[in-house]
C-alpha cells in the first residue's frame, strides 16, 4: 500500500498539474481551431504573456479578478485582431507574421510591466480564484472548470456539420470551400480571433489564479509547448487537451522535486517540461496516431489563392 507521505505528495503533485493544465488547455484550443482553420499562430507565446500582463495589472487597479480575466482575453483579442489582418487579409507568411508577433508581445509585456506591476503584497482580489474559496469544487478553481467546458465546446464545433465542416474545409481546401459559397477568409479570422481571445484568457488565468502573481518571465516557454504539442495531438481538441495535462504533471513533479531538494541542478529539473515535449514530439512522428496520417490541414500557412 502506498504511505500516507507519498499520498501527499501524490495529491500535490496531481493538483499543482491541474492548475497549470487549466491555463495551458485554452491556449491549445485556440492554436487547435486557429490551425484547424488553416492559419499558424506563432504569436502564441506573445499573446500569453500580454494576457497575463494586462490580466493581472487591470485587477490590481479595480479590486476584480474577474475583471482580470475577462481584460486578458479582451488584449488577446485584439492582438488576434492584428494577425488576423496580417496574416489572412494581407496575406503575409503567418511563419513571419507570428514569430514578429511573440517578439513584439513579450518584449513589450517585459518592458512595460515593471512600470505597471509595482511590488506589493498578495493583493486581496487574488482570493476571488483561489481553489481554498471553492470548495464544492472539489478544490479546484473554477478556471478550470471553465477550460473543460470550452473543450467540450471545442470538440462538438470542429466535429459539427455545418461550423465544423466550414472550419476543416478552410483548413484543406480554401479554394473549393470557397467556390462552394463559405467565406474563406471569414472563418479564418474568425477563428484566429478565437484562438487571441483564449490565449490571453490563458495568460490573465496564468497570473492570477495559477501563480498569483506577474512575473516578466511569464509564459516561459508555455506557448511553443504548445505549439509542438497541437500536431502531436493530430489537430484534435481532446487529445491536446489530455497532452497537456500530461505536460502539466510533468512540470509540477519538477517543482515538487525542488522543493524535497532533490540532488540535481536547478537547471535540469527546469528542463524536464521541455525534454519531455521534445521526447513526445520525436515519438509521435515516429508512431503516429493515425497510420500514414498526421491528420494535418492541407493548406495549413497557406494563404487563400484568388
Amino acid at each position: 500500500m502506498m504511505d500516507w507521505p507519498a499520498m501527499n505528495m501524490a495529491t500535490a503533485i496531481w493538483m499543482a498539474a491541474v492548475a497549470y493544465a487549466s491555463p495551458m488547455m485554452l491556449a491549445a484550443l485556440g492554436e487547435v481551431i486557429s490551425e484547424r482553420a488553416g492559419v499558424m499562430n506563432l504569436g502564441l507565446e506573445g499573446m500569453i504573456a500580454v494576457g497575463a500582463l494586462v490580466g493581472y495589472g487591470v485587477s490590481a487597479d479595480h479590486g476584480s479578478a474577474w475583471l482580470g480575466l475577462a481584460a486578458g482575453g479582451g488584449v488577446g483579442l485584439l492582438l488576434g485582431a492584428v494577425h488576423a489582418a496580417l496574416a489572412v487579409w494581407i496575406g503575409a507568411d503567418q511563419i513571419v507574421a507570428g514569430l514578429g508577433m511573440s517578439l513584439a508581445a513579450t518584449g513589450a509585456a517585459a518592458f512595460l510591466g515593471p512600470m505597471w506591476i509595482t511590488w506589493r503584497s498578495q493583493p486581496a482580489f487574488i482570493s476571488e480564484l483561489s481553489a481554498s474559496r471553492y470548495k464544492a469544487l472539489l478544490g479546484f478553481p473554477p478556471t478550470t472548470y471553465l477550460a473543460l467546458a470550452l473543450g467540450l465546446i471545442a470538440v462538438s464545433v470542429l466535429s459539427g456539420r455545418r461550423l465544423g465542416i466550414a472550419i476543416r474545409a478552410s483548413g484543406d481546401s480554401p479554394e473549393a470551400a470557397e467556390a462552394l459559397g463559405v467565406r474563406v477568409r471569414a472563418v479564418r479570422s474568425s477563428c484566429v480571433l478565437v484562438g487571441g481571445m483564449l490565449a490571453g484568457l490563458s495568460g490573465a488565468i496564468l497570473s492570477l489564479a495559477y501563480a498569483q502573481t506577474w512575473t516578466s518571465t511569464m509564459p516561459n516557454g508555455m506557448g511553443w509547448i504548445i505549439i509542438a504539442l497541437v500536431p502531436l495531438s493530430g489537430w484534435r481538441p481532446g487529445r491536446v487537451m489530455l497532452f497537456c495535462l500530461l505536460l502539466a504533471a510533468v512540470n509540477a513533479l519538477q517543482i515538487r522535486f525542488q522543493i524535497i531538494g532533490v540532488k540535481l541542478s536547478a537547471s535540469i529539473l527546469d528542463m524536464m517540461p521541455y525534454v519531455a515535449t521534445l521526447i513526445a514530439v520525436i515519438a509521435g512522428r515516429i508512431w503516429p496516431w493515425r497510420k500514414g496520417r498526421w491528420n494535418e490541414p492541407s493548406a495549413l500557412g497557406r494563404p487563400l489563392e484568388q
